[in-house]
Formats: structure tokens, C-alpha cells, sequence
């Protein structure tokens, strides 16, 4: 019922659209992601079993007093009884019995790597949200409702993109200093990596050679801080860049195709980005593997900006903070460093790299986020690498991608309009309810374990009912007023695709910085509610169930709450 998705760079699914877009990443939010799967994963076994054996009593027709025939129970039931195998014994392999007829019954579409039950809610979520986002604007429409509708209607008019063609693109590039590429009057002398680095991170916030965020501090979860980490990588992990895989040719044709597109010569693109995939590659090499960036409280440096630069003199890092953030900082300025190892093997690594191939990195990094919005030429460029590197047969259709676009960087308001007609206050009450059972019940297995000594379980148990919960939706987004001020410095033109794309970036990068020095706001959602995940935050000690993921297969406030109760305690 679950397979990994590789979801860096251009091997990421189309379900990518649902990553977090006001919450700054770092390596401790990889952690969590991971930790956030499992603990659903959990769940949703617990729940399996629980009904699994109240189904088998059924069956075995336990006392009238014990059986429940109302609609929702049925409903419970045949939903269970769908995905569940009765040939198998549970005893001798419980996935097959619980979920034998589910896996037989569902192939992965061509436009997946994989597929399973958090797929499957994701393209139901997909069609609701698709119903709301095209219904005509109507005056009673709040300003950022308005906003997302209209960035869905340039989206999904592939007509007037492929008339637009890359001019807007073009236009763009050159103001990032151009792709040398494609660029005959780029000169190396006007050329300044800070310059343009500190242009990419105000455009939009791809983490390029440099993951530079303001968060929490880990240290003191009350205040944001300054936050540097190693960069992405253009394919999901280190170990894609053998030469002796296929993905890793594949990648590279893809970088020589893109060029051509954009107007090199095939002998120059050729040229140039062998030197580029040989640049990412050893950017790969000085990369530190996801094993060994478990423990983050081992790789938390903080420094104030002049000792980083004693540490990595090859880059003048106050010129880079100050060209992007909106306040105005000096060497004594703290900066939390999460890969300073990695830090000191890229200064080297500038050193011993000409401008050219550096400039050609960063552009074609940067177009490798905004191929998805080009005309149907590079996203067919896009397709054939993607088939080669992950077996994709065909692309998503239109309507899903901007969809999944929309709800990404407008997710409050396509929030609002998905709550509004898919989860009630009920909802929000019955969760709740869930939440306290789930408190109960943890306290309840405290006080009889007894591997804890007295004061590790005083402890656990405050830690446990100081947990906040968040439940649905932020309540600010049925505000017209509050959440038409969020969306406020967007511009969406209808007409005009790719520029809102730029125009919504920019605005994304300006949210992420302009929190230096404030204090957290602890009622701040950094999750939007039509998403199906769940979270817990150790830093903060909360707990959040989005609206996606509170809807049928995973939940219904129509569901018997029998089953919530004794799967919350793991008991039945």
C-alpha cells in the first residue's frame, strides 16, 4: 500500500505539489517528513487492524448487542471488506489479509511511479479541488479566491502559453545574468556569483548551491533565525550521479535538449553542459549523505556571519544575506550553518571552477524548476527523461498539474473554498475528541509501563497534554479580510501564465524572509489544510491534521467513532 517516491529536482512526482510552501526547509523538516510517513503509516495500520477484527467478529456473528447495521457502519465495513483479503490468515501474513484486494484492484497509472492509498486521496482531492477552482468568479468571492481561480484559468490555457512562448522566460534569464549557453554577449568580467545568488533567492526560493532560509532556531523555537544548508541537487541523491547509470546519461541529454530549445547551437550545448554535469557531479561528492545528517543536533553550527566567513573566505557572504533579506545585517549577525563540512568543500570547489560553467549551473538549475510552465516542446523534453528515469509512461494531463500549482502556492485559498463544502466544524470537533482519546489512552500505558523511572513519566505526561493540536484549517482563512491582506502584494494577470508563476514566487521568497528577528507566531499554519499528510513538530510539540487527509478513506466524522477510539489506543 506504500512505495518511496523520489521527489528531488526533476524526479519529483506531480504529487510534489502538495510540499509545504510557507515553512522553511532545513535537514531537521527532511527528518520529520520522514518521521510524519511512518507515524501515518502507523495509524493507519492500527486503524486496519482494529476494524480488520471487529470485521472478523462480525463475520462471526457475534451477539446482536454487539453488532452496528446503521448506514455508516456498512459503509465502514465495505470499505474495509474492499481492500481486505478473507482467504489469508491474518496470523500468518496480516498485509496480505488486510490489504490483498486493494493491491489487486489498483495498477500504478502510467503517470506514477507508484501508487497507494495516500495516492488514491490525493486524485480524489485533485477532482474537488479541480470542481472549485474552474466554478466562475462570483462577487461574492474574497480577493485571494478570486486570485487562485484566476491563476488556475492562465494555467490551464495552453493556447495562450504556447503564443507566449519563452518570451517572458528570455526576459528573466537575462536580468539572473543570462545562460552563457545561449548568450553570446555574456562576459565573465560583469559576472558575480553573490549578484546573482542573492537574485535567485528574492525570485524564488530554489535552493541552488545554497539552502538559505529564516526558521525557528532550533535552540530557542521562539525566535527565527538566519539558516544556511547545502543546496539541492539536480537529481534526488548523490548516488544518481554514476556514470554508469542510465538516469545519470539521461539527466545529461536532458540538459543538452533544454539548451537547444532555448537557442544554443548543438555543438555548444553539448560542450557546455558536459562541463555542467561534471560540476554537479562533484557538487554530489561534497555533498553529505542523508545518513550521516540524522542527528541534527550534531550538525546545528551557529556562527555570526564573520566567523562564516573566516570558515569560507572564497564567498562573501554579507554581501549574499544582505542582497535578499529585508533587513539590513552586519558581521555580527547569527547565522545557524547545518552542513559547514560541506560549507568548506564548496568554497574550494568555487575556487577551481571557471564562472562560465558556474553561470551555466545556476541557469539551468533555475529552468529546471520552471520547465513545468513552459510550452509543450520542453515539458515532451521533460516526459522523455522522466520515462527514462523513473519509468513514467505519459505526463499528467493539464488540469492536475495546475491544480496541484494552485493549491501549492495559493493553499489558504484554495483552502478556504475547499473546507467550506468538504469539512465542517463537526469535523473539527470529532478530531478533537480523537486527540483527547489518543492523550487518554498514551497516559493511561504511562502510568503501567514500567521500564520509565518516576520523573521520565511526569515529564512525557506534561510534554502529552501541552501538545496543541491543529485541526482542518487555520480559522483566519474564513476571514475574508485576513486572508485577502496574506495574498495582498500577489498580481495575477489571466493572460498571462508564466509571469504569475514569477510574480507568486517572489512573493513566497519575500514571505520566507521577512521573519528575521521576529518572533514565531505559534498560531501560524506552515501547512495548507487541502493536503493529504499529517504532522507532529517535536520542536514546537504540535500535532496537525489537515482537511485533505480528515476525508474518506482515512476519515469521516460519519465513520463510528468505535473505530477512532480503539485504533487510537492501539487496542480493540
Amino acid at each position: 500500500m506504500s512505495g518511496k517516491e523520489e521527489k528531488n529536482g526533476e524526479l519529483r512526482s506531480e504529487k510534489e505539489n502538495l510540499t509545504v510552501v510557507y515553512n522553511p526547509e532545513s535537514a531537521r523538516g527532511q527528518r520529520r517528513q520522514t518521521f510524519n510517513i511512518y507515524l501515518l503509516l502507523i495509524c493507519i495500520l492500527l486503524l486496519a487492524t482494529s476494524i480488520a477484527f471487529g470485521i472478523i467478529a462480525f463475520l462471526r456473528r457475534t451477539p446482536a448487542s454487539r453488532e452496528c447495521l446503521t448506514e455508516n457502519c456498512v459503509r465502514t465495513a465495505t470499505l474495509l471488506l474492499d481492500a481486505m483479503d478473507p482467504m489469508v490468515d491474518p496470523c500468518k501474513d496480516f498485509f496480505q489479509f488486510a490489504c490483498g484486494s486493494w493491491n489487486q484492484k489498483h495498477v500504478i497509472p502510467d503517470d506514477k511511479s507508484t501508487f497507494n492509498t495516500f495516492e488514491k486521496q490525493y486524485d480524489e482531492l485533485q477532482l474537488k479541488l479541480r470542481r472549485l477552482l474552474q466554478q466562475p468568479i462570483w462577487p461574492v468571492d474574497s480577493t485571494a479566491v478570486v486570485k487562485a481561480k484566476t491563476l488556475y484559468r492562465s494555467c490551464i490555457n495552453t493556447t495562450r502559453i504556447e503564443q507566449e512562448g519563452v518570451r517572458v522566460l528570455e526576459k528573466f534569464l537575462k536580468s539572473m545574468g543570462g545562460w552563457p549557453v545561449v548568450d553570446p554577449n555574456w562576459h565573465e568580467d560583469k559576472w558575480k556569483l553573490e549578484t546573482v545568488l542573492t537574485k535567485l533567492r528574492k525570485s524564488h526560493r530554489q535552493k541552488i548551491l545554497i539552502r538559505s532560509e529564516v526558521g525557528p532556531d532550533d535552540k530557542n523555537s521562539s525566535m527565527y533565525i538566519l539558516q544556511i544548508d547545502q543546496g539541492d541537487l539536480g537529481m534526488p541523491g548523490i548516488e544518481y550521479y554514476s556514470e554508469k547509470r542510465k538516469v545519470f546519461e539521461a539527466y545529461h541529454r536532458y540538459m543538452i535538449e533544454i539548451a537547444i530549445l532555448m537557442g544554443a547551437t548543438p555543438e555548444k550545448a553539448r560542450r557546455e553542459m558536459n562541463d555542467v554535469i561534471k560540476f554537479e557531479k562533484r557538487l554530489a561528492e561534497i555533498t553529505i549523505p542523508k545518513d550521516d545528517r540524522i542527528d541534527t543536533s550534531q550538525m546545528y553550527d551557529k556562527k555570526t556571519v564573520e566567523e562564516l566567513q573566516k570558515v569560507v573566505p572564497q564567498f562573501n557572504w554579507l554581501e549574499y544575506f544582505n542582497g535578499f533579506l529585508l533587513v539590513k545585517i552586519d558581521e555580527s549577525e547569527p547565522v545557524v550553518s547545518m552542513a559547514t563540512k560541506y560549507f568548506v568543500k564548496f568554497g574550494d570547489l568555487l575556487q577551481n571552477t571557471s564562472k562560465r560553467t558556474i553561470a551555466n549551473y545556476l541557469i539551468w538549475r533555475t529552468l529546471l524548476r520552471f520547465i513545468p510552465d513552459l510550452p509543450k516542446k520542453y515539458q515532451d523534453a521533460r516526459l522523455t527523461y522522466k520515462r527514462l528515469a523513473m519509468g513514467i509512461k505519459r505526463d499528467v494531463v493539464r488540469w492536475q498539474k495546475c491544480v496541484g500549482y494552485i493549491n501549492d502556492k495559493l493553499g489558504l485559498a484554495v483552502g478556504r473554498m475547499f473546507v467550506k463544502e468538504n469539512f465542517k466544524k463537526e469535523s473539527k470537533e470529532s478530531v478533537s475528541e480523537m486527540i483527547s482519546d489518543i492523550r487518554e489512552a498514551f497516559n493511561e500505558i504511562l502510568e503501567e509501563n514500567d521500564w520509565m523511572d518516576e520523573e521520565t513519566k511526569k515529564v512525557a505526561e506534561e510534554k502529552a497534554n501541552a501538545m496543541k493540536e491543529r485541526i482542518g484549517y487555520p480559522d483566519f482563512i474564513l476571514n475574508s479580510t485576513k486572508l485577502d491582506e496574506f495574498y495582498s502584494r500577489i498580481v495575477v494577470s489571466e493572460n498571462d501564465y508564466f509571469q504569475n508563476v514569477l510574480n507568486v514566487e517572489e512573493f513566497n521568497s519575500y514571505e520566507t524572509y521577512r521573519k528575521l528577528r521576529k518572533p514565531v507566531d505559534s498560531d501560524f499554519w506552515a501547512h495548507i489544510p487541502a493536503q493529504v499528510n499529517a504532522y507532529y513538530n517535536p520542536n514546537t510539540n504540535d500535532i496537525l491534521f489537515p482537511a485533505g487527509i480528515l476525508q474518506p478513506i482515512f476519515y469521516s466524522k460519519n465513520f463510528p467513532k468505535l473505530v477512532f477510539r480503539t485504533d487510537s489506543s492501539g487496542n480493540n
